[in-house]
């Protein structure tokens, strides 16, 4: 097979296929929120835990909140670099500044760590709704 003749078939079969793969569809909903199995990454949910991330630590390092909460988490130790990553791999960015927010769906313990730094973890206990 010539040159031209693959690369003919090239542009006929592979081209849509790779653009269509590029491309989302205009009926998907574009979200800021990230969807896990236990937990909804979220940029605008006011936080029921706040866990600051300083002196190569989580402060408070463990956290009680209810199904449906949230819990921020600020980073604020001098420009080092950490992260917030769950056993799922549910995983804020590696950041020196600024904050993350974590909705939790389901009830459970959910343990995180710094990966950048073993030693540093928490712990984030969910409870069931409040019943009234």
């Amino acid at each position: 097979m010539n040159f031209k003749k693959v690369l003919k078939l090239f542009l006929i079969f592979a081209v849509p296929f790779l653009i269509a793969a590029c491309t989302a569809p205009a009926n998907l909903p574009i979200s800021n929120s990230k969807v896990t199995s236990n937990y909804l990454e979220v940029t605008s949910l006011k936080p029921s835990a706040t866990v600051t991330i300083i002196n190569d630590s989580f402060e408070p390092q463990n956290v009680t909140i209810y199904v449906g909460q949230a819990v921020k988490w600020v980073w604020d130790d001098n420009g080092y670099t950490h992260n917030v990553t769950f056993s799922n791999g549910t995983a804020s960015p590696d950041k020196t500044s600024g904050s993350w927010i974590l909705q939790f769906k389901k009830a459970g313990v959910f343990k995180y760590i710094d990966t950048l730094h073993f030693k540093v973890g928490g712990r984030v206990t969910v409870l069931k709704n409040k019943s009234y």
